[in-house]
């Protein structure tokens, strides 16, 4: 059994995993910019899109014994929920769409954030 709490290959096993949904976010919506941070040691994969906002994630809770398929659909919901929520285009980038979108005072994309 290998300790994922601490050391070498917890962050192996972080950054095995971080690069698993990253591919999957890069896979099913190509053109955005897909950041992804695993603690194993703490339970969490945070997700966030940063051609839409460096500060707002999504938080994806992990199970000390899970399935690789579970996982991906996870990766799956939170990629779609952060695009909803910035009414983007799942399918991929698109730049004209983008453009149009309103944004703040700050020149900050707005987003629905009420959840």
């Amino acid at each position: 059994m290998i300790d994922l709490t601490d050391g070498p290959a917890a962050e192996a096993a972080d950054l095995a995993t971080s690069k698993q949904i990253a591919e999957r976010l890069n896979s099913r919506h190509p053109g955005y910019l897909w950041a992804v941070h695993v603690q194993w040691a703490q339970g969490i994969a945070i997700v966030r899109n940063l051609s839409v906002s460096a500060k707002l994630g999504y938080v994806i809770k992990l199970l000390p014994i899970y399935s690789a398929s579970a996982l991906l659909r996870q990766v799956d919901e939170a990629g779609g929920e952060i695009l909803e929520r910035f009414r983007l285009n799942r399918a991929g980038f698109d730049g004209d769409e983008y453009d149009a979108l309103p944004t703040d005072a700050a020149g900050m994309l707005v987003g629905d954030t009420s959840r």
